[in-house]
């Protein structure tokens, strides 16, 4: 009992020490057509940011599951967003091959 006491304390105390680490500095991005998106505009919701390319295995078997997860969750505050690693072109087609939900943003090749 006593090393799980102690486990849940270390962890408390972790948590308070990040409690404001989901707090994202300013974020604008491109969306597929070209209009720059500012994170900000999600303000209040819960963020998941997904970094994804069309060309990653698992980035393509997880993408069903977080379709289902916006559906799911989105009237409780779940705000999925993408952000591809591909250039425009590729981005699109996949989202509307695979039928993305959520918003998809462009990485900026510039800051990679």
């Amino acid at each position: 009992m006593t090393c799980s006491s102690s486990l849940y304390a270390e962890a408390s105390r972790k948590s308070r020490a990040i409690s404001n680490a989901w707090e994202l500095p300013p974020l604008i991005l491109n969306d597929l057509n070209g209009q720059q998106q500012n994170l900000y505009q999600w303000h209040g919701q819960i963020i998941m940011l997904n970094f994804w390319a069309t060309w990653c295995g698992p980035c393509q078997i997880e993408i069903p599951d977080f379709i289902d997860l916006q559906v799911q969750y989105a009237d409780q505050g779940l705000q999925i967003i993408g952000v591809g690693l591909d250039e425009p072109g590729k981005l699109r087609n996949f989202v509307r091959t695979v039928g993305i939900n959520y918003p998809i943003l462009q990485a900026d090749p510039e800051r990679q």
